[in-house]
């Protein structure tokens, strides 16, 4: 995949269970990098329509998460869980499960 919700652009896969924490910088780089916004400016509880994340964005970073993670992610996700707080919580649970 080439794109901002890359893996490798976010650094090395993660061992298995990244800390939520982790998980939301990583989310925060790879919107930031998608909205062109200072990741300083991301506000993890703002859902992500705020940033203006269209549908083909939302796939990718599911693709991008999948790929880090090591995870089989549903499509759904962003909507699902539509901020980055929420969606590192539910993927730390999933990790952990």
């Amino acid at each position: 995949m080439d794109g901002p919700f890359d893996g490798a652009a976010a650094g090395s896969a993660l061992q298995p269970i990244a800390s939520q924490a982790a998980i939301e910088r990583w989310l925060v780089t790879q919107v930031a990098l998608a909205a062109n916004e200072d990741p300083d400016e991301i506000d993890i509880t703002l859902p992500f329509s705020a940033y203006a994340l269209d549908s083909a964005a939302a796939a990718e970073l599911t693709a991008g998460l999948e790929d880090w993670l090591g995870l089989s992610l549903p499509p759904t996700l962003i909507w699902d869980y539509p901020s980055i707080k929420q969606l590192a919580r539910y993927l730390k649970q999933s990790e952990e499960g």
